[in-house]
């Protein structure tokens, strides 16, 4: 009877044990796939479409500033790495970024220092630039409606 109990015990905690160790792969992995971008809203996975037309490549999961926040307004600086922009409604300032990915709509966005790319997916965005990068113009890749893309001040 103690060895019958004894078993089912083990068998018990050996199918706990199980159990603990998949809900642990599983969230690894989880995990694993946040970090990879693989959560991201859907029209964040276009962007690798229209970066790369633009002379980029890669896509939101990428960037090194991400401007996610509906209603975000300041500056952000990228320190010479990629931005993108996902959400609606921004209002900022981008500074040293090489590479602009915007993906949101309604956006009002100031890219200060050199910039060699624009891609924009979203509809109805106001992008304006200092300058291009090598002192031309950066190319601008518009897969979305009604956006403005110029050279400001």
């Amino acid at each position: 009877m103690a060895e019958e109990r004894e078993a089912k015990e083990s068998g018990g905690l050996k199918w706990i044990g199980a159990i603990t160790g998949l809900v642990l792969a599983v969230g690894g992995l989880l995990t694993a796939a946040a970090q990879m971008g693989l959560f991201a809203k859907a029209p964040e996975n276009a962007a690798g479409a229209a970066s790369g037309a633009a002379g980029g490549g890669g896509d939101v999961a990428d960037a090194d500033v991400v401007i996610d926040t509906d209603g975000t307004s300041g500056t952000r600086d990228c320190m010479g790495g990629d931005a993108a922009v996902t959400s609606d409604k921004a209002t900022v300032t981008l500074q040293n970024c090489p590479e602009v990915r915007i993906i949101g709509d309604d956006n009002r966005i100031t890219i200060a220092g050199a910039v060699a790319s624009i891609a924009l997916d979203g509809d109805r965005n106001d992008v304006a630039w200092a300058a291009g990068a090598g002192g031309g113009s950066p190319v601008v890749a518009d897969e979305g409606d009604d956006n403005k893309v110029y050279k400001g001040h």
